[in-house]
């Protein structure tokens, strides 16, 4: 039965912004894989062997942008949905139209607004 709750990935170099988004999912009933880096979550998906329904991930991060991340993973697993959050930089610069949904949210942002948001990438994936 807990191998049927979806498993998100949180990729955010911001321990206090990362521990947010885990707790936030969290508390909607979602498993979560959380990350400080590109570097990081990469290592893992190399070795993971449970399926992944959804990336939640910073844009502007050292190492790996958000957008080299999602398009990485999504080779991984193909059409996975991906949330892309960013205060600092306009998401309008990094193109991610292809294999699967995709939607943005600026930070700050409200936990309602962040739930939406979460909500709509996994029923469009028709996980939930």
């Amino acid at each position: 039965m807990h191998d049927a709750v979806p498993v998100v990935l949180v990729v955010e170099d911001n321990p206090a912004v990362r521990r947010f988004l885990v707790r936030a999912l969290m508390l909607r009933g979602l498993r979560v894989r959380d990350f400080e880096s590109g570097a990081e979550v990469m290592a893992y998906a190399g070795e993971a062997t449970e399926t992944v329904c959804l990336l939640v991930t910073d844009v502007v991060m050292p190492g790996m942008n958000g957008f080299a991340v999602a398009s990485a993973l999504r080779r991984r697993w193909p059409g996975l949905p991906v949330l892309l959050i960013s205060g600092s930089h306009r998401l309008s610069d990094g193109i991610l139209t292809e294999g699967g949904p995709t939607r943005h949210l600026a930070k700050p942002f409200a936990y309602a607004d962040l739930l939406w948001h979460v909500d709509t990438l996994l029923g469009d994936a028709g996980d939930r």
